[in-house]
């Protein structure tokens, strides 16, 4: 289930978190509020949400059955937690069912699942504390998160991923199942500025603007000319060769903001809104920030608000009401100052400008953080992250 989290991404991902999905999206970096206990960007995971905080600390809630939540147990928790011994950590991403981060020293760290090494430490045993990624001999400057997979953008401009590789994920041509360490992403065709991490497909954003995706096409994710359900290697998303600043992905889709802020998507949206190639979403002009979750879309935009559209059973709208909505709705109860914006199944997050966090949608595993478990349509606030 996203985001697309990295100084080099313009304006997010990963997420965030990216953030998809699923954010399955990157990471999104925002501007620094004045304390240094506040948020500094947020990542969506399937369903937990992690935050780094100004002072390189991270915390985390919702759904721990695997110890994505990095606090040394496997606990669920409906406010947020800290991660266990991370210090001085300048990037998050949150993925189906595990967490990784970038330290200061450009070093990466994960924790959570494993099952396909998607915590990239030559193993296959999930950890609830954060473990080194090894075998990355250059430094780590982006990472994002998928459903069972990671990949990051190392100091040289490679992109390198591990975990789980049905469908190709990995982008490295081969037929094995998952890799437990770093494995080269092949004819990239350029140098990665951004990368996003899907449910069963990656995107990448390269420094001429244009936008590769390989892995599952099974929706049209991929948003390539020749209809294949897989490809094992990047290929060209059609149309878009140059002048992208953001992509995400998420559950079976992929989007992607010009440098004139125009919103692109294609593959499976949500309801029946289905899209063979990136096309152009009305009332998403001049969108600042993305986000894929399951089956909704959302965006921050100029003003500060946010509008999103899919389908709307838990809420994850945030429009007050629980119908799926094919045209962007503005989602109500915020004061127009977002700057950033995560998704992931069934729910949704915003980086308010103030460094606050709200959530809304399903929360059914606690990952609206609001000390519950009650879905909402409208946005709740996160507790306990400002300090």
């Amino acid at each position: 289930m996203t985001k697309f989290p990295s100084p080099i991404i313009l304006a997010t991902s990963l997420i965030v978190l990216l953030v998809l999905a699923c954010s399955l999206a990157p990471q999104i970096q925002s501007p620094v509020p004045a304390s240094e206990h506040s948020v500094k960007s947020i990542s969506a995971g399937g369903t937990h949400v992690c935050a780094l905080l100004n002072n390189g600390e991270v915390m985390c809630w919702g759904d721990n059955a695997s110890g994505q939540l990095g606090d040394g147990t496997y606990s669920p928790s409906s406010l947020p937690v800290k991660v266990t011994g991370l210090i001085d950590i300048v990037a998050i991403a949150a993925g189906g069912g595990h967490t990784c981060a970038i330290a200061e020293s450009s070093s990466a760290k994960c924790w959570g699942y494993n099952y396909y090494g998607q915590l990239g430490d030559g193993t296959r045993t999930m950890s609830n504390l954060p473990v080194d990624v090894t075998g990355l001999s250059d430094s780590v400057i982006s990472i994002t998160a998928g459903l069972d997979h990671t990949c990051a953008i190392t100091s040289e401009g490679e992109a390198k991923c591990w975990g789980k590789n049905h469908f190709g994920r990995l982008g490295n041509g081969s037929n094995s199942l998952w890799s437990t360490t770093p494995e080269n992403v092949i004819d990239l065709g350029g140098v990665a500025i951004g990368l996003s991490a899907g449910n069963e497909h990656t995107c990448a954003l390269l420094n001429s603007g244009g936008v590769r995706c390989w892995g599952s096409n099974s929706s049209d994710e991929l948003g390539v000319a020749e209809k294949k359900k897989v490809s094992k290697t990047p290929m060209d998303v059609v149309g878009l060769d140059s002048g992208v600043t953001t992509i995400t992905t998420g559950y079976s889709k992929s989007c992607a903001i010009s440098n004139s802020g125009i919103v692109k998507c294609w593959g499976w949206i949500g309801s029946s809104m289905f899209l063979d190639m990136p096309t152009e979403i009305n009332g998403f002009n001049n969108a600042i920030s993305i986000a894929a979750g399951g089956g909704h879309v959302c965006f921050v935009i100029e003003d500060g608000g946010v509008k999103c559209l899919g389908e709307n059973a838990a809420g994850q709208l945030g429009s007050g009401t629980n119908s799926d909505s094919l045209s962007p709705v503005r989602v109500t109860s915020l004061e127009g100052d977002a700057v950033s914006v995560v998704a992931n199944f069934d729910f949704t997050c915003v980086l308010m400008n103030n460094g606050q966090v709200k959530c809304w949608g399903d929360n059914t595993s606690g990952q609206l953080g609001n000390g519950t478990n009650d879905n909402s349509s409208i946005p709740v606030d996160v507790q306990g992250l400002i300090q």
